[in-house]
């Protein structure tokens, strides 16, 4: 399953850019980092999820877990988090990047859709995400062997096949080789018997490709 994250370009997902401050009297706490997940979870928990129609069923999407904090001090970007919505199969990404400009903490989230249920995101600040299409893509590998009795077998082989695949970034003139991490940053089953994982290729360890 490849999936490719928005950053900066789009490249077949769906995209929101938009800098909120968060900068309060919390910030200058003793933990920082503590206060800048404390700062995204709430973030994270008020924003809304709905069908576009008023009668259309929707997946679950109050499950919101962060399957990856980061940085990236290449790209300014000092602290972040990508968020996993959906109980299962990933149904939406969001990532949140802090930066520091003048003394006060700015966020910039970035979307990234991964189902074809026609939904419609909205946050307390008044803004709307309202995806047009998916960007999952499902393709068959050739050459994998069926998949073994043994979830730690499987993971194994998950893992074996995340190794066939490169990615690199081409972002303000330069192009980056990206890193694949060894670990997935998901590990879900759907179905009766579904079981997947997703990796991420990453530069410092902000991720930029999901597979």
């Amino acid at each position: 399953n490849v999936m490719k994250k928005m950053h900066h370009f789009p490249i077949n997902a769906i995209t929101v850019f938009c800098l909120v401050s968060l900068a309060s009297p919390e910030t200058r706490a003793d933990n920082p980092s503590d206060q800048r997940l404390a700062k995204m979870t709430r973030a994270i928990k008020a924003m809304t999820v709905r069908p576009k129609k008023s009668d259309a069923p929707l997946a679950d999407t109050s499950q919101r877990v962060p399957v990856l904090r980061f940085g990236d001090a290449t790209r300014q970007a000092s602290d972040g988090a990508l968020w996993k919505i959906g109980a299962e199969r990933p149904l939406m990404m969001i990532a949140m990047e802090f930066t520091d400009s003048s003394g006060e903490l700015t966020v910039n989230y970035e979307f990234l859709c991964l189902t074809e249920e026609k939904f419609e995101l909205r946050t307390p600040q008044g803004w709307t995400w309202t995806p047009q299409d998916t960007a999952l893509q499902l393709k068959k590998l050739p050459g994998i062997a069926a998949p073994n009795s043994a979830a730690v077998v499987r993971l194994r082989q998950m893992k074996a096949a995340s190794r066939r695949f490169s990615a690199d970034e081409f972002y303000q003139g330069e192009t980056f080789q990206l890193r694949l991490m060894p670990q997935p940053i998901d590990r879900y089953r759907f179905g009766e018997d579904g079981d997947g994982a997703v990796f991420a290729f990453v530069n410092g360890t902000n991720p930029e490709v999901l597979l």
